[in-house]
């Protein structure tokens, strides 16, 4: 995908989600994987935090040079995986993991839409699909539980 395209399927997504559109003004473009490139909207307003995904280290690390030299881009943490995979994050910094039930894994999913300043309307409709695909799983693991199929012994997970 073009430099071009990558932006702006980006830029409608955001404008999709945040509350704040002007932030979208301030973004900084960034090459997260081989041929792609995304946009790293800074903390203002309601959004206190922000991430992006990088395909290696070294992206991902031309990145955060990259944003520290622009507003709105602060306390930049780098934080890769085994898979060589990396996360650049800024801003105040997301709370523990605490899943104890279903319940506490969406309302943990709720504040993370705020603190990233995702409108209220954008946070609904990720709960409602997450609810969608967690009784779409269910369904599907109860079928596969209840068949007599010796290869159906797989559980889906979300």
């Amino acid at each position: 995908m073009s430099k071009a395209n990558s932006m702006e399927e980006s830029r409608r997504w955001y404008l999709d989600r945040l509350s704040d559109h002007s932030l979208i003004d301030d973004a900084v473009a960034v090459k997260t994987w081989e041929d792609e490139w995304d946009l790293c909207i800074p903390v203002g307003g309601s959004r206190v935090t922000g991430s992006q995904n990088f395909g290696s280290p070294v992206l991902a690390a031309k990145a955060m040079e990259t944003l520290w030299g622009y507003e709105g881009f602060p306390d930049l943490v780098l934080n890769a995986d085994s898979d060589g995979c990396c996360e650049l994050s800024w801003g105040v910094p997301l709370p523990e993991h605490f899943e104890v039930n279903y319940t506490t894994y969406l309302m943990r999913l709720a504040v993370f839409g705020g603190m990233f300043g995702y409108s209220e309307e954008a946070i609904t409709k990720f709960l409602l699909d997450v609810e969608r695909r967690a009784e779409l799983v269910e369904k599907i693991n109860s079928k596969l539980e209840t068949e007599d199929c010796p290869d159906c012994n797989a559980v889906v997970e979300l």
